[in-house]
């Protein structure tokens, strides 16, 4: 998978709060989940996120702050994801805003190598390093950019 640019925040602008929570309060005024709570952005961190339910359990709806790629996940106590599918959610998102890129599981659980860092500039780079995530998923959705 190639990295977007810009999606650690540096030199970028950050994209808008108000239109994750729209998305999010369209899937439970569809009934295909229910909100619990949202969270914006908050340093260091580069994405947004949602915690909901639906019939089938509990999970996040992460969306990277500067770029537009959303993924779902479990959450551990030690604050890592575990990225899990929910088909039917990516088409209702799909059909409410094309423009975001849902991403799958495979590509978030492909490990960061050396063609990945390639691609970044040398802030991000470095951030990347610093912050030694093992997955392109840890690198898009990550608590350690700074």
């Amino acid at each position: 998978m190639e990295l977007p640019p810009q999606f650690t925040g540096y030199n970028s602008k950050i994209s808008s709060y108000r239109d994750f929570q729209a998305l999010c309060f369209h899937l439970q005024n569809i009934g295909s989940l229910k909100v619990l709570k949202t969270s914006e952005y908050e340093y260091p961190k580069n994405y947004f996120a949602a915690f909901v339910e639906n019939t089938e359990s509990r999970f996040w709806i992460v969306q990277n702050c500067f770029v537009p790629y959303i993924a779902f996940a479990e959450k551990h106590t030690s604050g890592q994801f575990t990225f899990i599918e929910k088909l039917n959610i990516k088409v209702s998102m799909e059909s409410f805003n094309s423009d975001l890129k849902i991403l799958p599981v495979s590509e978030l659980n492909e490990a960061i190598g050396q063609d990945h860092l390639s691609q970044l500039n040398n802030d991000e780079e470095t951030a990347v390093k610093r912050c030694l995530p093992t997955t392109v998923g840890d690198v898009l959705f990550s608590w350690f950019f700074d």
